[in-house]
């Protein structure tokens, strides 16, 4: 199975860091911010074990730049995209406030489920809080809070458990389009 996930947010809100962390790539770029010219594909296999059956996933993570200058790229980001990971840092309430533009183009412009959207707050220090809150249209989203260097583990499982999620609405989605076609109800 393969699925397209692209990942969107401000500009150094930790997209690419997040992309190269869940896809063991390595950064070499000592730690110094360079920004995503319009979009970064990411491609790994991941092996997860869903409904009893160890399943191997081709993933693609479309680390799209956050800069509103590449907005004209976007509908290739999110085209054929099985899900949405929002990304941002939660120190900035700036960051906050521009999740609804990214909100806006990639999840009411492109059709994709909120089901199939999560939202990682980056953080680059220990346990940062913000005071801000995210806006309504994010409250029925995951909330993942990561900081790769505390616990990566942690934002791993998430990535893995988010990503057994998508592969089992896909499923039920394929299921119930063939039952259509031959007729038969699907499911209570």
């Amino acid at each position: 199975m393969k699925l397209k996930i692209a990942l969107i947010g401000p500009p150094n809100g930790g997209k690419t860091t997040i992309a190269n962390f869940l896809s063991d790539a390595t950064d070499n770029s000592g730690n110094e911010y360079r920004a995503t010219q319009g979009v970064r594909i990411v491609e790994f296999e991941s092996y997860l074990n869903i409904n009893n059956r160890s399943l191997k996933v081709d993933i693609e993570l479309w680390d799209c730049g956050g800069n509103k200058k590449f907005e004209k790229c976007w509908p290739a980001c999110y085209k054929d995209a099985n899900g949405v990971i929002f990304v941002y840092d939660p120190v900035s309430e700036v960051q906050i406030s521009e999740l609804d533009y990214y909100y806006d183009h990639f999840v009411l412009q492109s059709g994709i489920q909120q089901s199939n959207c999560i939202v990682v707050s980056y953080s680059r220090q220990p346990t940062s809080k913000s005071s801000a809150q995210l806006g309504n249209q994010f409250s029925r989203m995951t909330k993942i809070t990561a900081n790769i260097e505390e616990d990566g583990n942690k934002l791993r499982t998430h990535f893995n458990n988010y990503i057994s999620g998508i592969i089992n609405r896909v499923h039920d989605t394929t299921e119930r389009e063939e039952l259509k076609i031959i007729n038969i109800p699907f499911g209570p």
